[in-house]
């Protein structure tokens, strides 16, 4: 990623706003998706704002993923990162790419993994929500992969009924407000692998 004069000028005014409205140790959500803001706030997080900066992700596993994300997001900002992962395929963390293929791994497990991470005290904390299910043939509406993606357990796809307890999202949050990271880590300033 080329760092230029003008992406490092937004950079300073982002900051400088953040500093003005972070009193009280505001935290926010780097979104800018009015519905996702919505839905954090919804799963307990009611004063939660949001804050929007475009942030390049690394081509790795999910862990190294939000940790540079929240290391360049900066201080008490959540950053989320969402992953499938599917028997026998390499989908993870590119699976925003391969989203329009997902339909040939069809009666494989997969994992819908939503990580959470936010950087205070120059640690990022890593706030994790998991549910396990199978790949099915497209059923219902919904956002992403939710039309393929059954919950064990589920008799509906996510695409059809997304409850909070076959929510990644939501169970990553409930963690967050439990105050218990699943893994706590140092912050990723400087990534020299390849990006997504």
């Amino acid at each position: 990623m080329k760092i230029t004069k003008s992406y490092l000028k937004q950079i300073i005014r982002e900051e400088i706003w953040l500093l003005k409205e972070n009193k009280n140790d505001q935290i926010f959500l780097n979104t800018s998706n009015s519905d996702k803001l919505k839905e954090f706030q919804r799963l307990g997080l009611a004063g939660i704002k949001a804050f929007s900066r475009d942030l390049p992700e690394p081509d790795a596993d999910p862990i190294t993923v939000i940790r540079s994300k929240a290391s360049q997001a900066g201080p008490n900002i959540i950053v989320e990162d969402t992953s499938l992962d599917v028997d026998g395929a390499d989908v993870g963390t590119n699976v925003k790419w391969l989203i329009s293929n997902l339909d040939q791994y069809e009666g494989r497990k997969a994992t819908f993994r939503v990580l959470l991470g936010i950087l205070r005290d120059n640690k990022v904390e890593v706030y994790r929500g998991i549910v396990e299910g199978t790949i099915v043939r497209a059923r219902g509406d919904g956002f992403g992969f939710d039309p393929v993606f059954l919950p064990k357990g589920a008799k509906k796809t996510l695409g059809e009924s997304k409850p909070d307890r076959y929510n990644a999202r939501a169970l990553a949050v409930k963690s967050f407000l439990r105050g218990k990271p699943t893994s706590i880590h140092e912050p990723l300033h400087d990534w020299q692998g390849k990006w997504q």
